[in-house]
């Protein structure tokens, strides 16, 4: 079985030289490049934090009340990220539309319905704030 992959300290640094290495062509200014690069490592890294400690502190607790293996984590963990970006975050796509595509990709749909009211327990927030 391959090592996971985790965010560690070097996580971005290896990030950021992949994003250079993407983006450099014979005949672009270096500076560019390496503005790019930052800017997509910008990007990447802003994201990340918010949603793995979403992942970790609302959504894990419920897969482990319901004795989901850990196995299925990674297939939870996608219906996590699409429901935020598509229903909480960007909201162009309905909640119900997600639960029934990742049923379909075999979740549990009381599983997938709990996670999905957690979430937008966020999104009441964030609209109570203002954000």
């Amino acid at each position: 079985m391959p090592r996971r992959k985790r965010f560690g300290v070097t996580s971005v640094d290896r990030y950021q030289l992949k994003a250079y290495r993407v983006h450099y062509m014979p005949g672009i200014p270096e500076d560019l490049v390496r503005a790019v690069a930052s800017n997509q490592t910008s990007a990447f890294t802003a994201g990340f934090g918010t949603f793995n400690r979403i992942w970790r502190e609302k959504v894990v607790p419920i897969l482990e009340d319901e004795h989901v293996p850990q196995m299925d984590y990674a297939k939870y963990r996608g219906f996590m990220n699409e429901y935020l970006s598509k229903v909480v975050v960007k909201g162009t796509t309905a909640g119900e539309e997600i639960i029934r595509k990742w049923t379909g990709l075999g979740g549990d749909p009381s599983v997938l319905m709990r996670i999905a009211e957690e979430l937008n327990m966020l999104k009441v927030k964030h609209e109570e704030h203002g954000g």
